[in-house]
């Protein structure tokens, strides 16, 4: 995985100049089952998938994510990702629409099409994001040329713009879904002890109808979506940051270290500090997996 974190002086920078604030770019590449479980982000968010066969889920709203396909993601709105029967790569960038108004970012706040497709583009995106990653170094830590990213970043702004006015997919609208409720009290505290019990006290309902609802909006149990979301996180940490494991167990729900790391190879497949030195050599340029 690899990503590029826009500085507080290029968000300043967006705003005086009444443009979409712009926060990352990163790219991803990930084979064999879910991705990223059900989580929100407070900013918008689009995908560029270059390779593979996948899936994105928007609320109840299934997409097919193959090379060539851009999906925009709103603010707040619940979505997962996996792939299906091979290997899944994207790019993705995120961006806040600009407090002063601007005609790029009133575009995507009013934009009602989710998808498009440019697989007669892709060359020329894959271009563009090769050059980003040129001027970021292969550990996206490089901010020598700042303009020069956000330049390049706009570019694919408006690039998406045009996909979405000239070559939209049509989906339906994606609609809240029943349970999303206690999904989001779990991504709220998913570090604290939580188990079916509780969960239908919090919600006053049997905990035999809140596993069936739960399931039937998200395709997982609410159990196993806490471990996938727990796991999530553990994975961002062992990526972005040094902390010890030990550390990270415990800030993601787990107290004892070898039942968390246990519990991750089982479901990711390496150890957890293995996971960790194979991630931070990712780079796009390198045929490797997540």
């Amino acid at each position: 995985m690899w990503t590029f974190t826009f500085d507080r002086e290029t968000e300043q920078y967006d705003q005086i100049k009444a443009l979409p604030g712009l926060d990352l770019i990163e790219y991803a590449r990930s084979s064999g089952g879910q991705f990223r479980p059900f989580h929100t982000h407070e900013e918008f968010h689009i995908l560029y998938c270059t390779e593979g066969n996948g899936y994105l889920r928007l609320n109840d709203v299934e997409i097919d994510l193959l090379p060539g396909r851009l999906a925009v993601i709103r603010p707040e709105v619940l979505h997962s990702c996996g792939t299906r029967d091979s290997k899944l790569a994207f790019w993705g960038i995120s961006f806040y629409p600009s407090a002063k108004g601007d005609p790029l970012s009133d575009f995507f706040l009013q934009c009602k099409t989710l998808t498009a497709d440019f697989s007669g583009y892709l060359d020329y995106l894959t271009g563009i994001f090769s050059l980003i990653l040129d001027i970021c170094g292969e550990d996206g830590k490089d901010h020598s040329r700042p303009a020069d990213v956000r330049m390049h970043t706009y570019s694919l702004l408006y690039f998406t713009r045009m996909m979405l006015q000239s070559n939209p997919v049509a989906i339906p609208e994606p609609r809240d879904l029943p349970m999303r409720a206690v999904l989001q009290w779990i991504m709220e505290h998913y570090n604290e002890d939580i188990n079916l019990e509780r969960l239908s006290r919090e919600f006053a309902m049997s905990s035999s109808h809140l596993s069936r609802s739960f399931y039937q909006s998200f395709r997982v149990s609410p159990i196993n979506y806490l471990i996938d979301y727990r796991l999530s996180k553990a994975k961002d940490l062992l990526i972005f940051t040094d902390k010890p494991v030990y550390e990270i167990a415990a800030s993601v729900g787990y107290e004892n270290v070898y039942h968390f790391s246990n519990l991750f190879s089982k479901r990711i497949g390496p150890t957890p500090q293995e996971f960790r030195e194979y991630c931070r050599q990712i780079v796009p340029a390198d045929r490797k997996d997540l």
